[in-house]
């Protein structure tokens, strides 16, 4: 499905152990960690701690549309708003505000917001941008291929103490590019 399971990396970059084996059977022939499905692997925070300021959360997707389309999904209000939020505001420049919205989420009927800013706004390849307390920082990198585009994502920036943080979203982000494939490709929403 093209669907990259969130993998976590130390501040310098090295796979250390904080992503544990999936306790869901994978083929035989899985030797990469490219799945055939969009199940996300469990993450262990056992040695979170461990010769660690903080971790990137790493996902990505190929989305089969056109980069132009795709770019709009992530890096607007309207798209978030489509397959992810409900109320969201994205000011598209840098500097600019990003308030995310969720209302009505999950089995309590949650409310939640988050806030940040835009750090980094150039169509149709690059949107980043700033969210959560202490601020981590949110990269999506779109690159246009024959099959679609290729849509890479890396969070950076959560505090090595905040492992609960760290897991939901990794899992979180998986979800998400999920939902916004969907969107795109098929206008399936999750409203």
């Amino acid at each position: 499905m093209g669907f990259r399971v969130p993998t976590a990396r130390s501040a310098d970059g090295r796979r250390d152990g904080a992503q544990s084996r999936s306790r869901h059977r994978l083929p035989s022939d899985c030797t990469s960690d490219r799945l055939p499905c969009c199940q996300p692997r469990d993450v262990s925070v056992r040695n979170w701690r461990r010769n660690a300021v903080s971790r990137d959360i790493e996902a990505s997707t190929l989305v089969k549309a056109p980069i132009d389309d795709v770019f709009t999904a992530i890096a607007s209000s309207e798209g978030w708003d489509k397959w992810f939020t409900n109320g969201t505001t994205i000011e598209p420049r840098v500097d600019g505000i990003v308030h995310l919205v969720w209302t009505d989420v999950g089995p309590d009927r949650e409310h939640m917001e988050d806030r940040g800013r835009v750090l980094a706004y150039a169509p149709p390849f690059r949107f980043e941008f700033t969210w959560g307390q202490p601020e981590s920082v949110v990269t999506v990198t779109l690159s246009s291929r024959d099959d679609g585009t290729l849509v890479e994502l890396t969070e950076r920036g959560i505090p090595a103490e905040e492992a609960e943080r760290f897991v939901s979203c990794a899992v979180g982000w998986g979800e998400a590019l999920t939902l916004m494939k969907f969107w795109v490709e098929h206008g399936v929403t999750y409203w």
